[in-house]
């Protein structure tokens, strides 16, 4: 067996003199395997490998050592100690067991400083020029954070490294470490402040590059947050609003860094609503300015606004005259027709109608709802006839209104307002209106900018009687059932199975 044994290592050593480059890295993890203490020469070999000069094999060496320290090197229950945090005075030197403990020991100490040397010549190959190699460099600092708990790694030094590559000159890099970030997160979920705060120190770095602080707010906006991490939310949203101000103030904001800071404030919002302190909240000169994004900036981001200003009003019980106002001109906007965001849009109004206790409003935006379904596309007209289904299910009364009568007149006989004279009368009559009651517009006002006095109470609903003679036959069913008082029952998604590509598909 000795004999043997000898006849192996000679010819491991052969292999590390002469051998191809795959075969040394294969016989180097061999000897580590087998007795790390007295094989830290094949460790240092494989360290001196990871080196941005040697393309190959400093691939080749960081997924051996990987693999070394995960498996092999690495105690999955404590930390690496240095030599000198050891109990030296508690230990007989001169006794066999002693002395193999400081040999243990001093091996320890001295892997520890082996794998702080790795992650640092990790850091070294991640700023290479060639993106193969940065991408290796930091998938293998994402696999040594989950590799084993959190608790056995210097978790900062990691992180600081991992995150800071959020800032790379190659976009696939970037959005690969966002993509790693958030695995990281979901694979460990007791990190996610930790990383959270190590992303917050980067996107407030003085002089860093907007494209680091876009992947930064990426990453953020993608984070899983669960019910009891209240104070995770209301943290994220706070860092949210203060960078949306700051960038307002700069004059920098731009709509791609705008609609990722809506889509985290808007996932986050929910969560940090738990548990909340009275009296927190989105400050009034925050809302004023979220107010103005929806005037000015382009229909997706207005969306997502509005949905945000939906979440913030509905929180406090106070969906105010200016929120429907927003929405009510949204709903008209041409821009629906080819925006990303249909479904996010119609699900906010629904929203919004459900909520709202004002039977002349409802009635005014769904007024509009029908007024739009006759230009816009037969796969959003039928989205929209299905929202008035559904909001028609909650407010029946709207039905049983002379309003939705497709024989009702557009100016009313009662009510008070142009009353029942004769038009062809040719004495005049006047009648003073009492002081102490508002006065009632004349007619359906269609461009209002307030949906409460824009009369949609005294018009009929004659955009049913046209959209049952749509051409498109799913369109002009919709509207009849909506005519008729019947509910409209359809359980797909009509903005995706009405669209023209869909039909195509059929023909094929």
């Amino acid at each position: 067996e000795s004999r043997s044994r000898s006849s192996e290592m000679r010819w491991v050593q052969t292999v590390i003199s002469k051998g191809v480059l795959a075969d040394k890295v294969a016989a180097h993890t061999l000897l580590i395997q087998e007795s790390p203490v007295h094989n830290t020469a094949s460790l240092d070999a494989l360290l001196a490998m990871v080196t941005p000069k040697g393309k190959k094999e400093c691939v080749m060496a960081i997924d051996a050592l990987r693999d070394l320290f995960l498996s092999d090197l690495l105690r999955p229950d404590e930390k690496l100690k240095a030599f000198s945090q050891r109990p030296l005075e508690d230990v007989n030197a001169s006794d066999i067991v002693g002395a193999r403990k400081l040999l243990l020991w001093h091996f320890e100490d001295t892997l520890k400083q082996k794998y702080t040397s790795f992650l640092q010549s990790l850091e070294t190959v991640s700023f290479d020029q060639v993106e193969k190699l940065k991408m290796r460099a930091v998938t293998c600092m994402f696999h040594m954070l989950t590799g084993a708990s959190p608790l056995l790694f210097p978790l900062q030094l990691l992180l600081q490294r991992l995150v800071n590559k959020l800032g790379d000159r190659a976009h696939a890099v970037s959005s690969r470490v966002a993509h790693l970030l958030s695995q990281l997160t979901n694979h460990h979920p007791l990190i996610k402040p930790s990383v959270v705060a190590e992303v917050e120190r980067l996107i407030y770095r003085p002089n860093v590059a907007a494209k680091a602080q876009y992947y930064a707010l990426c990453f953020l906006s993608q984070l899983l947050l669960s019910d009891d991490e209240g104070p995770l939310a209301r943290k994220l949203v706070s860092l949210y609003f203060d960078f949306f101000k700051r960038c307002v103030q700069k004059a920098q904001a731009d709509s791609r860094t705008l609609r990722v800071l809506l889509t985290g404030v808007n996932r986050a919002f929910p969560y940090a609503r738990a548990g909340a302190p009275e009296g927190t909240g989105v400050p009034d000169d925050q809302l004023d300015l979220m107010f103005r994004l929806v005037h000015l900036m382009d229909f997706n981001i207005a969306t997502q606004t509005l949905m945000l200003l939906f979440q913030v009003m509905d929180a406090k019980s106070s969906l105010s005259d200016r929120f429907y106002g927003a929405l009510y001109r949204k709903s008209l906007d041409p821009a629906l027709e080819h925006s990303t965001q249909q479904t996010l849009f119609l699900n906010l109004l629904y929203r919004a109608l459900k909520r709202d206790e004002e039977d002349r409003r409802v009635k005014a935006f769904l007024k509009r709802v029908l007024q739009a379904c006759l230009y816009q596309t037969p796969h959003l007209a039928c989205g929209m006839l299905v929202l008035v289904s559904e909001v028609l299910k909650i407010r029946p009364k709207l039905l049983e209104t002379r309003s939705f009568d497709a024989t009702a007149q557009d100016a009313p006989s009662t009510n008070g307002i142009a009353g029942d004279a004769d038009d062809d009368s040719e004495d005049e009559h006047y009648e003073d209106a009492p002081d102490d009651s508002p006065r009632a517009p004349r007619g359906y006002k269609p461009l209002a900018r307030n949906p409460l006095y824009c009369g949609a109470e005294h018009s009929a609903a004659w955009e049913l009687r046209h959209l049952s003679q749509h051409h498109h036959p799913t369109v002009a069913l919709f509207a009849s059932r909506v005519l008729s008082g019947r509910p409209v029952a359809y359980p797909g998604d009509p903005l995706q199975d009405f669209t023209l590509s869909r039909f195509l598909d059929r023909c094929v």
